[in-house]
This record gives structure tokens, C-alpha cells and sequence, in this order.
């Protein structure tokens, strides 16, 4: 018997794309916007869930890390007022150095199920400047901590991946489903 999902069309919209930043500290909330024309958002976690060391003899054992800190970087291009926001948290941390520079940040794909969020992140790295004959992107880089990921798909998914994620305790949401 064929597998459902293998027929199903998927749909992304790199403009569903959202990033959502806040800071308690000083109550602003802002969407980015004016991103970079390829790949304009990069993820990646500071370390492995699982290392895992092998003895002498051939045993094995896996040691979980409990780091769940990692890495969002945001392809701007440089006529983005998102940019003006950004250099102004950033100095602001710069001058405070306390955690009233710290922001939340939330990456969600509008047209799937993907999502990703942190309630303690901060701008890591200012970004190189680059001048020339045509737009050029700033990248900045946030290092959050307890970077909460969930990659999810952007087609809708057959009874059976329901009953898959269903035995993994994770739901979906009716909207996904045919």
C-alpha cells in the first residue's frame, strides 16, 4: 500500500515567514522585516543532544547535553529598517551590560508547522558592513538561549503519519490533516 504523504503536494511561502522580537525591558515588540533574497534565516544549536563514548572493550554509552542554547542568524538586506532596530539593541546591551538588553525571539513558517523560540536572546555578533553597485545583507547573529525547535513539514499529512506523531505524544493540528 502506498504511503499517503508520498502524494501530497507541499506549499512554502518564504513570505509566511515570521520574526517576531520582544523586549521586556523597555516593551517594544517588532516584526523584522527586509530580508535577504535567498536564505535569510539560518538556526543551529550551540551543541549535540547526545555525545557518546566508546571503551576499550566496545561498550558504549551516550551522554545527554542538557545545552539547548544556539545560534539564529538573519540575512537583512541593508536597506532594512530591521537593521536600525537590531544596532539599537545592541548598543543598548553594549551600554547596559545587565539583561535589560535581552529580547525574545520567535521564528514561525506561516505556510507549515515549523516554529522556533527563545525567551533570552541577544545580539551576539554586529555584523560586517559590505558597500557596492547593488543591495548587499547584514548578518546578524542571536545567540539564544533554550532555543525551543520544532521542525515541521508544510503538506498536509495521511492518517498514518497522524498515528505515528500520535505515538511519539505529539499532535497536529486538524488543519493538516486529510
Amino acid at each position: 500500500m502506498a504511503n499517503l504523504d508520498q502524494t501530497q503536494l507541499g506549499s512554502y511561502a518564504p513570505s509566511e515567514v515570521v520574526v517576531v522580537i520582544s523586549q521586556e525591558s523597555t516593551g517594544f515588540t517588532h516584526q523584522v522585516v527586509g530580508f535577504a533574497e535567498d536564505s535569510f534565516i539560518q538556526l543551529a544549536r550551540d551543541a549535540e543532544s547526545w555525545t557518546h563514548s566508546t571503551g576499550a572493550d566496545g561498550y558504549t554509552t551516550r551522554t545527554h547535553n542538557i545545552n539547548s542554547s544556539g545560534k539564529v542568524t538573519l540575512e537583512l538586506m541593508q536597506s532594512s529598517p530591521s537593521n536600525d532596530v537590531l544596532s539599537a539593541i545592541w548598543n543598548r546591551d553594549r551600554v547596559f551590560k545587565n539583561n535589560s538588553g535581552l529580547f525574545s525571539i520567535t521564528i514561525k513558517d506561516g505556510s507549515g508547522r515549523s516554529i522556533a523560540r527563545s525567551d533570552q536572546a541577544y545580539v551576539s555578533v554586529f555584523p560586517d558592513q559590505t558597500y557596492g553597485s547593488s543591495v548587499n545583507n547584514n548578518s546578524w547573529i542571536i545567540s539564544a538561549t533554550n532555543l525551543e525547535r520544532y521542525i515541521g513539514g508544510n503538506s498536509l499529512v495521511s492518517g498514518d503519519t497522524v498515528d505515528t506523531l500520535a505515538a511519539l505524544e505529539t499532535t497536529i493540528s486538524d488543519e493538516w490533516k486529510f
